[in-house]
């Protein structure tokens, strides 16, 4: 479970179960990666959309976020699919606790939690405060 001193079984499994689905060949991974991507995408301009309540700010931040070049290495690299995999629950972990502030109710806030945790799992970057 442990790879370099790094900690991220759901990325593992997913390598796993890619792995199971067509061995060694490498569309399998790249195409994941790239589904990972346009969801992370979607998932971005529904976390924007919800916050400021602005179409038009929304899309053209999912724009930015699909195009960035930043954004190249972990789509295209496999072994990078873990960055893509922490932003996709960190993006939902987001939603949720946007939900659960406006409607206060605690399975939201329990969601929220729960992806988070995933994100977590997913690498460890999730946990990291930046200032």
């Amino acid at each position: 479970m442990f790879n370099d001193g790094n900690y991220y079984p759901l990325t593992l499994l997913l390598w796993t179960i890619g792995n199971a689905m067509g061995g060694i060949n490498p569309f399998i991974y790249h195409f994941g990666n790239i589904l990972l991507h346009l969801v992370n995408t979607m998932l971005a301009i529904l976390l924007v959309r919800n916050i400021t309540g602005k179409e038009m700010v929304a899309l053209i931040t999912g724009l930015l976020f699909a195009l960035h070049p930043m954004h190249a290495e972990p789509v295209i690299w496999i072994t990078s699919r873990k960055y893509l995999l922490y932003t996709f629950f960190f993006l939902l972990s987001l939603l949720f606790y946007h939900k659960y502030l406006k409607d206060n109710t605690r399975k939201f806030y329990i969601y929220s939690l729960l992806f988070f945790l995933c994100s977590l799992l997913s690498k460890g970057m999730a946990g990291r405060c930046h200032g």
